[in-house]
């Protein structure tokens, strides 16, 4: 079981930035220590294996969600 304090130091963690890559058809990758992401014009986003999500935004939601869920999971590590 977490404390308050265990609780307030995964929040504090600053999880570093994917960095994409694009590529020829407009779409990006970046890799991480959990996998390649994947995000395309369309919105949609995976994580390599992964079942694609789709998120507002076209390409630059695809990139924000994918690292919403790349920051989720190493705070979820953490805890």
């Amino acid at each position: 079981m977490q404390n308050d304090h265990t609780e307030h130091a995964v929040r504090a963690v600053e999880v570093k930035q994917l960095e994409w890559q694009p590529d020829e058809h407009g779409d990006a990758t970046a890799q991480s220590i959990l996998g390649t992401y994947f995000a395309d014009a369309n919105g949609c986003w995976s994580l390599r294996g992964g079942h694609p999500l789709t998120a507002a935004g076209a390409l630059e939601g695809a990139k924000a969600a994918a690292q919403a869920d790349f920051e989720q999971r190493i705070r979820s590590t953490l805890a």
